[in-house]
């Protein structure tokens, strides 16, 4: 910040007049850039290149500056600017590779990806208007044959044969009362003979837990040791509470409250960041940095909640967790 606002001015002479008719920004004797010759020296008091517009002191100017140099409108003149302010070595890689992906790479990216989302916005809009139409052609053409086939068939009723075939339908469907019950409880019956082996495996799972329980009684003092803290009261009242709060934690991470503070608290970091300006007063930069302090705290504190609340495992799966992890 404030590498653009140096310039040549006459030695000796106090005027806010610069000695070149085109100024450009120079560099102090001590540092890499374009010297000052003829009688002039550099100063800290000229308001920049076009009027004090092309120049990276705060976040607005410096947002307009690369607009500016990816819209290819005059990035060269602010390329040697730059260069004049800090030296030859690194400058040009940085607005070369800037015009290079943010021109002619992500700004037409960009505007593809725009043209190809209203294209597909079209072609839907289309699809729907087909698809509809369509629709009601087949309901009409359904509604049509269910009116044409009601015709037909009582047109083919014979109301005297009627009665006769009712007739004739019944005792095929009787059934008796002690079919219907067996038919109902046949699962019960089947499930009672499936399982009439079941005393077997409990005593075998029976015998197994005396194997387990023997195994214990016979393990060394410290895993009996062990076993005890684990079963005692204590243990359990631990483990009854951090489940009740992990509990809470988890409900109160997933809400959308929760969600809503975060990013205000990244908006104020953001905005903390941004209000860092060329000649600031003393009293802001106090303030800056005690916000990212305090910024930084609760970030952490955020992300340690949610470690405990979700888990590791549950945590990193999330690509958003591991970018605010280790950004």
């Amino acid at each position: 910040m404030g590498k653009m606002h140096k310039t040549c001015y006459l030695t000796g002479i106090a005027t806010d007049t610069p000695a070149e008719e085109e100024p450009a920004p120079c560099a102090p004797v001590s540092q890499h850039g374009r010297q000052c010759q003829n009688g002039t020296d550099c100063r800290a008091i000229w308001e920049g290149p076009k009027h004090g517009i092309t120049n990276f002191d705060n976040f607005a100017f410096a947002m307009l500056t690369v607009f500016q140099c990816i819209t290819m409108e005059g990035w060269t003149d602010v390329l040697y600017w730059m260069q004049d302010a800090m030296g030859y070595e690194l400058p040009w890689v940085y607005f070369v590779s800037l015009v290079i992906f943010g021109s002619f790479f992500v700004l037409n990216l960009v505007l593809g990806v725009l043209s190809g989302e209203f294209s597909k916005e079209r072609e839907k809009a289309k699809a729907r208007g087909d698809f509809q139409k369509l629709r009601e052609k087949q309901q009409l053409e359904e509604d049509l044959k269910g009116y044409l086939d009601w015709i037909t068939q009582a047109e083919d009723i014979d109301p005297e044969n009627e009665d006769e075939g009712m007739d004739e339908e019944k005792p095929r469907n009787r059934n008796t009362p002690a079919d219907k019950k067996k038919g109902r409880f046949a699962w019960f019956s089947h499930s009672t003979e499936t399982h009439v082996s079941m005393p077997t495996s409990e005593t075998e799972s029976v015998n197994t837990d005396n194997v387990a329980g023997g195994d214990i009684e016979g393990e060394n003092c410290g895993a009996r040791l062990a076993h005890r803290i684990s079963k005692s009261k204590f243990s359990r009242y631990w483990r009854r509470w951090n489940r009740f709060c992990r509990r809470k934690c988890r409900a109160a991470v997933k809400s959308n409250v929760f969600y809503w503070l975060v990013i205000f608290l990244v908006f104020l970091n953001t905005l903390a960041i941004a209000s860092e300006h060329y000649n600031q007063p003393d009293w802001l930069t106090e303030v800056q940095d005690t916000a990212n302090k305090v910024l930084l705290a609760l970030f952490t504190a955020e992300m340690l909640l949610k470690m405990y609340s979700l888990g590791l495992q549950a945590y990193f799966v999330s690509l958003f967790n591991r970018f605010d992890c280790f950004h």
